[in-house]
């Protein structure tokens, strides 16, 4: 490669134009980081946090997604655990995932937690995800057909016991009976 004269080295402008394309491909992937409406954070080997995304205030404290250097600072110590088993899997199969439920003041947070292993051991990419409204859709939706078939179960005998009962006042209004009794039976 010549170039200037000189084999090897680059222009000045060709160095110019390369951070330009570098900077430009920096702001794009950030602005699609940001714009992803599930938690990310990109972690160090060594579990330093190393970049948040802004949708990761919407499972952490504001103040603690994006003030917590360290995965400890953002987990409990047995929510911790499982997330180190996540993160060894990935590093070892390239991906892995887990649901994980975590202990809010406000309740019981439900997280699909998804770690990937970049290249050449540079970190890990987790995406946290949460799940508490699918979860209670689908408890909503399992109670109502768990009430759908309990409804049609005590349905089903009523219907015969309903058509008996007709049939017998059919026949008691043909029976000679004092008004008193009539009265009683058809009550």
């Amino acid at each position: 490669l010549l170039v200037d004269g000189h084999e090897g080295i680059p222009r000045r402008n060709e160095l110019v134009d390369a951070s330009h394309q570098m900077d430009m491909r920096r702001r794009f992937t950030e602005a699609i980081l940001e714009s992803i409406p599930t938690g990310v954070i990109s972690v160090s080997t060594d579990e330093r946090i190393e970049r948040v995304n802004r949708a990761l205030a919407g499972i952490f404290p504001q103040e603690l997604a994006h003030a917590g250097r360290r995965l400890s600072d953002l987990f409990a110590a047995e929510d911790l655990a499982e997330i180190r088993h996540l993160l060894k899997r990935a590093r070892r199969t390239g991906a892995a995932a887990c649901q994980l439920d975590m202990q809010r003041a406000s309740g019981i947070l439900h997280l699909a937690v998804t770690a990937a292993s970049l290249e050449e051991n540079r970190g890990i990419v987790m995406v946290l995800e949460d799940t508490s409204d699918l979860l209670r859709a689908q408890k909503a939706a399992a109670w109502q057909e768990v009430a759908r078939r309990i409804a049609h179960e005590i349905k089903n005998p009523l219907t015969p016991i309903s058509l008996c009962a007709d049939r017998i006042a059919r026949h008691m209004l043909r029976l000679p009976l004092p008004p008193d009794t009539r009265a009683i039976l058809e009550e």
